[in-house]
């Protein structure tokens, strides 16, 4: 995870930090049902951006709707397994924007209460989405604090707790 060669201003990674992100993982794959929904939302997130559709994640959400609801149609998957995975494709750009404070927690969480969500089954697979993601936008982008704001961001706890401070202090709440 250590480079010798690194350019100036790269960021060795700690391996403390990646093994916090793998055992996020690797609670995912513990539950066959969350790691399908994780898989999906991951393939699902920039679906919008392959077929044309949009370069954001409401064209991936509104593509992927589509797709999910024929599955539950024929009960491949539930409602709330539907709203899980079209949730993580929506979201998923607040999730990466939030440590900027160019997206609000608060339109996170509102999408979690408004469709009944479980976060423990809704933030892990955000939080692998948001590594990913990352990661696939170049070199350099997977940081210690990336990593850090993961493992931290899947914690129920920790994400409401962060939520509430940020309506507390007065930051606009966009939708």
């Amino acid at each position: 995870f250590t480079n010798s060669k690194k350019r100036p201003g790269d960021q060795a990674i700690e391996r403390e930090r990646v093994n916090k992100v793998i055992e996020l993982l690797r609670s995912i794959h513990g539950d066959e049902r969350l790691l399908m929904m994780t898989y999906l939302g991951i393939y699902f997130h920039d679906y919008g951006k392959a077929l044309n559709q949009g370069d954001d994640n409401y064209a991936s959400a509104r593509l992927t709707r589509s797709f999910v609801d024929r599955l539950v149609e024929v009960d491949i998957l539930s409602q709330i397994e539907a709203d899980i995975i079209v949730g993580i494709t929506e979201q998923h750009t607040d999730f990466g924007a939030v440590h900027f404070f160019s997206s609000h927690p608060g339109r996170i969480y509102r999408y979690i209460e408004e469709h009944n969500l479980s976060q423990d089954e809704f933030l892990p697979p955000s939080m692998i989405l948001y590594v990913a993601d990352s990661g696939g936008a170049g070199d350099g982008m997977i940081t210690n604090e990336l990593l850090n704001n993961a493992v931290w961001l899947s914690n129920e706890a920790n994400f409401r707790k962060l939520a509430s401070e940020y309506g507390r202090r007065g930051f606009a709440v966009r939708r």
